[in-house]
């Protein structure tokens, strides 16, 4: 009778795993450790100069289609924030205070900033005048659509153009991800009960998500109808396997 059982669960789960168009796997992690100055602002001034000890991740992965048809999807980090990550300890997520290339200059990267110290972020003037601007207002009118301003969606529509992605079976594609660590900051706060400790096996854990009903309304309604029923675009968040990363 337990042969029928398990005869029975694993054709339960083959179609679940055979459904799975991707493989996302981590293939290295190097690093090398640095020293660079970042220059704290108050008031648009720069107030204090710091030098921060850090430690460069480069993390080298691949997306392969692992189904027997043509796949698509959109892929850019920068622009379309796919990619998330945990790092775990042993079996635990912790907080590592990873920050991805495009973070790096943010403010909450400075967590280990004297209290006194303010990082100002100058965000840049809007002309009201501008015509896009206008137009936007417009939208908001009754009975505008955002697909019927043009001139808004033209970068984003270049965007996806870059970032669209098709494999054919078996075929893979080969991206890496810049992470700084910063190593002058505290591995433990008050907000996250997880902390890096060095006596630990640590890893990293990549989830990617994937789909165009995302950026639906990055594209012209007709645009959209185009790719719309269109099976070969992946839909669905796929995570890789753990590997190791240095945190000694």
């Amino acid at each position: 009778m337990k042969y029928f059982f398990s005869a029975i669960f694993i054709l339960m789960v083959l179609p679940i795993l055979a459904q799975n168009p991707l493989e996302i796997k981590i293939e290295t992690i190097t690093f090398s450790d640095t020293t660079s100055i970042r220059n704290y602002l108050r008031n648009g001034e720069i107030e204090e100069t710091k030098s921060i000890a850090e430690r460069k991740f480069t993390v080298n992965f691949h997306i392969k289609n692992t189904s027997d048809k043509t796949i698509r999807f959109y892929y850019n980090d920068a622009e379309l924030e796919n990619l998330t990550f945990n790092v775990y300890q042993e079996n635990k997520i912790v907080a590592a205070f990873l920050y991805k290339e495009s973070e790096r200059d943010a403010s909450k990267y400075y967590l280990g900033a004297p209290p006194e110290t303010e990082e100002i972020i100058e965000k840049p003037e809007v002309n009201l005048s501008d015509p896009k601007i206008e137009r936007i207002f417009q939208a908001l009118e009754p009975g505008t659509k955002l697909s019927d301003i043009p001139e808004l969606f033209i970068d984003k529509r270049e965007i996806l153009r870059n970032s669209l992605f098709s494999l054919s079976p078996g075929q893979e594609w080969q991206f890496t991800q810049i992470f700084y660590w910063n190593k002058n900051q505290p591995n433990r706060t008050k907000n996250h009960q997880g902390y890096i400790d060095p006596g630990f096996p640590h890893y990293l854990v990549f989830s990617v998500k994937l789909g165009k009903y995302a950026y639906q309304y990055w594209m012209h309604e007709v645009d959209f109808d185009k790719i719309k029923d269109d099976e070969s675009f992946v839909e669905g968040i796929f995570t890789s396997e753990k590997a190791a990363i240095n945190f000694d």
